[in-house]
């Protein structure tokens, strides 16, 4: 390869190199434009959301409703059977224990129902009268066949069962809660077991 030949292939790869650059060089200054625009763009949400937050009261639906969106993920399919049911506390345990006031029946009951809504079984809180008579209590009734219920004492963690002298008297009581939201509504303290 002579001289000519030489500089003509190295001044190529000069000029290939250069424009390769400058190529990388536009496109650096093309990524660093938008960037800038979207940090510009970030900024700007960022501040409409400072200003919405300082300017804005929630409402208690607002509230209530931003509070228990993702407390119930249920299975698609409901489970039933009495036995069934049985089976599933079986083994469950408090490791909170019972403290009147603080964590007793009624928020044991709004936690079991939470576990047992997530697990696929229909429950509702109820209260009232204790079916032993020994005050006011809270207990769960859960459907375990169509629109028929099972008592379920969550202090114990058991299902109360036909052959329990005071069985009929889980099914008479003062309220009934479908969901926490009416639980709630009806005690902010009673049923907060998640404080």
């Amino acid at each position: 390869m002579n001289t000519t030949t030489k500089i003509a292939v190295v001044c190529a790869l000069i000029v290939g190199f250069v424009a390769r650059s400058l190529f990388f060089i536009v496109q650096l200054q093309n990524m660093m434009i938008a960037n800038a625009a979207l940090r510009n763009q970030i900024e700007s949400l960022e501040q409409q959301q400072n200003t919405y937050r300082e300017s804005h009261s929630y409402s208690d639906t607002e509230y209530f409703e931003a509070m228990f969106t993702f407390y119930y993920v249920k299975p698609h399919d409901q489970k039933f059977g009495v036995y069934n049911l049985a089976s599933d506390i079986e083994g469950l345990k408090w490791l909170k224990p019972y403290k009147e006031g603080v964590f007793d029946c009624s928020e044991m009951s709004a936690y079991l129902e939470w576990y047992l809504e997530n697990e696929g079984w229909h429950s509702v809180i109820v209260t009232g009268d204790s079916p032993l008579g020994s005050g006011q209590h809270a207990w769960l009734l859960v459907e375990t066949s169509t629109d028929h219920y099972m008592p379920v004492e969550a202090t114990s963690l058991e299902v109360v069962w036909w052959e329990n002298p005071y069985f009929d008297n889980y099914f008479k009581y003062d309220n009934r809660f479908d969901t926490i939201q009416e639980a709630w509504t009806f005690s902010k303290t009673e049923f907060d077991w998640w404080d």
